[in-house]
């Protein structure tokens, strides 16, 4: 398996949307730990169109050509289908990426996809993937920044739309470090919308409801 991943980050260090202008870094895993390889300039545009984006991206993975994996805050719609179809792993995690390159590694390097490291009282299976009931009628609840946190291959789409799409709720409490942007691209056609309280400089609580609930 390769030893090298791909992570996008801002002018902060910390992971942005392939949907941003940023820096490429790889990382190569050694015995020392993770050594800073090479960067690579990324000047996402989207208001040039699809085209601009699928030929930048498509550049992009004959740059990165050998590594294992990409990294952004966000990776969904045409970045997600260029890396995905190429064979890359795709990973959201928000934060520096030495702050959590070797928890990807593990995920990348086991063979069930299961976490090693957690501490004895949470275990990556005690973690809900999706919703859970929160006691009151129709309301539920995720905590998505301590799911990602644990367990980073979960994207945000991938842990919400399904419940978005097929479960009757009332209202969803999720906590997250940043609110998904898809949700402002999505909301709108399934009838639903959000608001939010930011708890700390990293984590907002944000509220979900349907359209014609709060009328």
């Amino acid at each position: 398996m390769s030893d090298i991943v791909a992570v996008l980050v801002g002018k902060d260090g910390e992971t942005v949307s392939f949907l941003e202008k940023g820096v490429v870094r790889l990382y190569r895993r050694e015995t020392e730990g993770w050594q800073l390889i090479r960067e690579l300039p990324y000047s996402a545009e989207p208001d040039k169109g699809m085209k601009h984006m699928r030929d930048l991206l498509h550049r992009l993975v004959e740059l990165i050509d050998g590594a294992k994996a990409v990294v952004g805050r966000e990776v969904a719609g045409i970045s997600f289908n260029v890396f995905d179809s190429a064979g890359l792993s795709i990973i959201e995690a928000p934060g520096k990426p030495l702050d959590f390159l070797e928890r990807v590694w593990e995920i990348l390097n086991s063979e069930e996809g299961e976490e090693e490291g957690m501490s004895d009282t949470e275990s990556a299976e005690d973690i809900p993937e999706s919703p859970v009931p929160d006691g009151k009628e129709g309301r539920f609840y995720l905590d998505l920044k301590k799911l990602q946190l644990h367990k980073p291959e979960i994207t945000s789409k991938k842990a919400l739309l399904p419940f978005l799409k097929n479960e009757t709720f009332y209202e969803l409490v999720v906590i997250c470090a940043h609110v998904p942007p898809w949700f402002d691209r999505q909301f709108g056609d399934m009838g639903l919308k959000y608001n939010f309280a930011k708890k700390g400089e990293d984590e907002v609580c944000v509220t979900i409801y349907h359209d014609v609930c709060r009328d």
